[in-house]
């Protein structure tokens, strides 16, 4: 099939269904002409046998583009996948000058980003022939997709562009609308259940409203079970509002983003 920019936006974001307000339009802004061009589709052929429940909605915790993988199996089942991913992928502008950059694969392989988006955006095209084939219903259950590795990986030093982000329940639809819209309970799907502060304070928003939390192992037998989310510990509570307060970088267009300059002292 021959895709645009246009194409991959409205697969991942239709019109039609009533959770496309939630998926986040920042990566799929950064996406240009080269990047449309097909690659193997080897990772396509991953299965899993999962079971669909059309009160359950689905909060995908994995890192880089496996989070998409998997969303794309759900889809199968008839999962709606909802990427939301809210930092800038690259920079587009020179930290020395602040004039723009070409936005080329060359260009984001120099930029050293604290988070690699890059395979993310990949996995969207790549994915889009195959979502697209689902052919799914407009009432869908969603699969809401987060970034694991939403908090970096690499050191914030000078000079590099920084693209952590962190989450807030206004990313995602309320219980009150989960419910108004069928939904009874939330799966989490992870390797483990150790979770970051801005996904536990998510999954707590829900669970205090009746929203039942479970959880299921990532690519194994489809079976989630009831899991009763704890609070966060004081310490936890502290270096979260800390780490905050430290500051996010924070782009004009509203996503996570800003290079590091170095001090002028």
């Amino acid at each position: 099939m021959t895709m645009s920019i246009e194409t991959v936006y409205d697969a991942w974001r239709p019109e039609s269904s009533i959770w496309s307000r939630w998926v986040k339009p920042v990566l799929f802004s950064y996406l240009t002409p080269g990047d449309l061009v097909r690659e193997p589709d080897a990772e396509l052929a991953r299965e899993w046998n999962v079971s669909h429940e059309a009160q359950t909605a689905v909060l995908i915790d994995l890192p880089g583009a496996e989070g998409l993988l998997v969303a794309l199996a759900l889809a199968r089942a008839g999962w709606r996948p909802i990427p939301v991913y809210n930092a800038i992928p690259f920079p587009t502008d020179d930290p020395e000058t602040d004039l723009p950059l070409s936005i080329t694969r060359v260009s984001r392989v120099r930029a050293i980003t604290t988070v690699d988006l890059d395979p993310v955006l990949r996995a969207i095209v790549r994915f889009t022939p195959t979502l697209l084939d689902c052919h799914l219903p407009n009432d869908a259950p969603p699969a809401f997709v987060i970034d694991q590795n939403r908090k970096g990986m690499f050191p914030r030093s000078p000079g590099c562009f920084d693209n952590r982000s962190f989450l807030s329940t206004s990313d995602f639809p309320s219980a009150v609308f989960l419910k108004d819209h069928g939904i009874r309970s939330m799966a989490v799907i992870r390797s483990n259940m150790r979770l970051d502060d801005d996904a536990r304070s998510v999954l707590l928003s829900w669970q205090q409203e009746q929203i039942s939390i479970r959880f299921q192992q990532c690519w194994e037998a489809w079976d989630p079970r009831t899991w009763s989310v704890p609070g966060p510990s004081r310490l936890s509570q502290f270096w979260h509002h800390f780490g905050r307060l430290l500051g996010y970088p924070d782009h004009e267009s509203g996503a996570f983003g800003e290079w590091r300059r170095p001090s002028s002292s």
